[in-house]
């Protein structure tokens, strides 16, 4: 059985997402998917579609009060004392021999915090790409090697070892990290199998959540290798229902292209970005992560340089029951009379989560969580916000804690 809808070999790379249809009954914890999280499955010539999907509904209650109703710097669980969903997701995966798809609508708060580009008019081309259009690719594995795939299309940001999907992370709101990466790129992919452990993949994109047009100075380019401590031998390559989170694994990759956009006062920089992240079990019930995510820029203005650490710890309670903790924290230095590339308005940002995830069933997760989150500027909202003559939010505090629970179910 192959991880959310049918992951057959789509691309070196692209997402395997977790999400198993499991034969046993005793749920196991979830393996994180971004798109360079999982290597393909090696398998399979032959028919098959799949289909899948999942919701998220969460509540959230921020100690600040903020007449916004806002959770600043909470990518999807943005909402303050709202019920409301946070994702929806329909998703369809087919193979015919060596030739794969897939796409996946979304819709919630999610699509809302996407939103259309900055000066841009809501219309129905960018509210397709931009808000309902999660992922569409198109995927060859070759016969060339073991099997070098070439894949083209609109993918989820491959940045930070978290995922879109909450069932697929270990706490329900993503790591600051998560939030100041990318969210989407369009473009292609050449991945390059090195035996059952190791893979390379090199991808060619718009600038960053380019996807209508592209109004940066070029493009941008990814190199990823990744790496899973699976043993050696002829069935290394049948892996399609593998458990990778009893298994260690890693991956760095390599980013570059001028992601300011054209006419910006910084000029056409060139950012370099590093992302590494990696997964380590310590025995049945416990497992440890690991992401760093740092970047360098010299533009006009002098040189800008960004660096963060995520750390997470998860340990199975119960046969039903997990306990998750994160902690993160980032910084920017950015050079007088510059923006920043991730911040404005700080230097330094973090957060703290637990997080207490319940899984009755195998495809069932009801989360309750308690999150800080701090900086040394203002960024978040207290109390009366004001707005701009724009209609935008004005940060006027430091900090926020948010209490939230959540359910999630998805299939298969």
């Amino acid at each position: 059985m192959l991880r959310r809808a049918t992951w057959v070999w789509v691309s070196g790379a692209l997402s395997l997402a977790p999400g198993l249809a499991r034969a046993q009954q005793q749920p196991t914890p979830p393996t994180p998917s971004r798109p360079e999280a999982v290597p393909p499955s090696r398998g399979g010539a032959g028919r098959s579609v799949g289909f899948g999907g999942y919701i998220e509904g969460f509540y959230s209650y921020n100690f600040n009060r903020p007449s916004s109703g806002l959770n600043e710097l909470r990518y999807y669980d943005r909402r303050h004392d709202l019920f409301s969903l946070q994702n929806v997701v329909l998703s369809a995966d087919w193979a015919l021999g060596p030739v794969y798809g897939r796409v996946a609508l979304q819709t919630g708060v999610i699509t809302e915090t996407v939103g259309t580009p900055a000066g841009s008019a809501r219309t129905l081309e960018s509210d397709l790409l931009w808000r309902v259009l999660q992922e569409a690719t198109a995927s060859w594995r070759t016969p060339l090697g073991h099997g070098v795939t070439l894949d083209a299309g609109l993918y989820v940001a491959p940045f930070t070892i978290e995922d879109l999907s909450v069932h697929d992370n270990w706490n329900w709101s993503t790591s600051t990290l998560f939030a100041l990466s990318p969210t989407q790129v369009a473009g292609a992919r050449v991945t390059v199998p090195l035996g059952c452990r190791h893979e390379l993949t090199l991808g060619l994109f718009n600038g960053w959540d380019q996807i209508t047009d592209d109004r940066t100075p070029g493009k941008t380019g990814i190199l990823t290798w990744f790496w899973v401590d699976r043993p050696a031998g002829e069935g290394c390559r049948d892996n399609d229902d593998e458990d990778l989170e009893t298994m260690a694994y890693a991956s760095v990759q390599y980013g570059l292209g001028a992601e300011r956009e054209l006419g910006a006062p910084e000029g056409p920089a060139v950012r370099q970005v590093v992302d590494a992240w990696a997964h380590w079990p310590l025995g049945a019930r416990v497992s440890v992560d690991g992401n760093f995510f740092g970047a360098y820029e010299r533009n006009r203005f002098g040189h800008d340089y960004f660096a963060g650490l995520a750390l997470y710890a998860r340990v199975q309670l119960s046969r039903w029951l997990y306990a998750a903790v994160r902690a993160d924290a980032v910084f920017e230095r950015v050079p007088d009379g510059a923006s920043g590339m991730f911040l404005d308005g700080a230097s330094v940002l973090g957060s703290g989560t637990v997080t207490l995830d319940a899984r009755p069933h195998p495809n069932v997760s009801l989360r309750l969580e308690y999150r800080h989150d701090e900086s040394d500027g203002a960024l978040f909202h207290r109390g009366t916000v004001m707005q701009s003559t724009d209609g935008a939010w004005i940060a006027n505090a430091r900090g926020q804690d948010t209490l939230l629970v959540g359910m999630t179910t998805w299939y298969p």
